[in-house]
């Protein structure tokens, strides 16, 4: 998923502070997306999920309190694609249309964080860095877990026709 090892802490908490923010950013656009298609509880939920993202990157801030993160510019990043790992391409998110569509882009993301992760923990060098990565991987795993109780919520129905499926909050 990367072009090389991230074998520095350093390094590791930069990328994990821009995927964390990104994800922050995304899933308050996905907020706003469902409260205009006037679902106010997945607004709510993935309000929610920004929030816990937000947290997750002031962790990460906390952690590099001590050190000088590397700057980097967007496409420095080890993403193997123009987003990271976290995130809906801006392009896709006009494409979501029902509840299902956008808690499956959102569970997507959140595997994509995963493997990005464990990918690092794999592939570096350092067992600190290693350590970090493989908590950080587990962190994403508790996002899949809130987002398949709320998939379950939201079976896959034909855009225009989930406003009939029942959506307990």
């Amino acid at each position: 998923m990367r072009a090389g090892p991230i074998d520095t802490v350093a390094s590791l908490l930069a990328h994990a502070h821009q995927l964390e923010a990104e994800a922050a950013e995304r899933y308050a656009d996905l907020a706003q997306q469902m409260q205009a298609r006037r679902r106010p509880d997945l607004a709510e939920f993935f309000h929610k999920m920004a929030a816990i993202e937000q947290k997750h990157a002031s962790k990460v801030d906390e952690m590099a309190e001590n050190l000088e993160l590397p700057r980097m510019a967007p496409w420095e990043y080890g993403w193997s694609d123009t987003e990271g790992p976290e995130t809906t391409p801006l392009s896709a998110m006009d494409g979501i249309v029902t509840p299902n569509q956008a808690l499956r882009q959102a569970m997507e993301n959140e595997e994509r964080a995963v493997r990005f992760f464990e990918d690092v923990a794999e592939v570096t060098n350092d067992a600190t860095v290693r350590e970090m990565a493989a908590t950080l991987a587990e962190e994403e795993r508790e996002h899949i877990s809130l987002l398949e109780q709320w998939l379950a919520r939201y079976p896959d129905t034909e855009p225009g026709k989930d406003a009939a499926v029942g959506h307990a909050g």
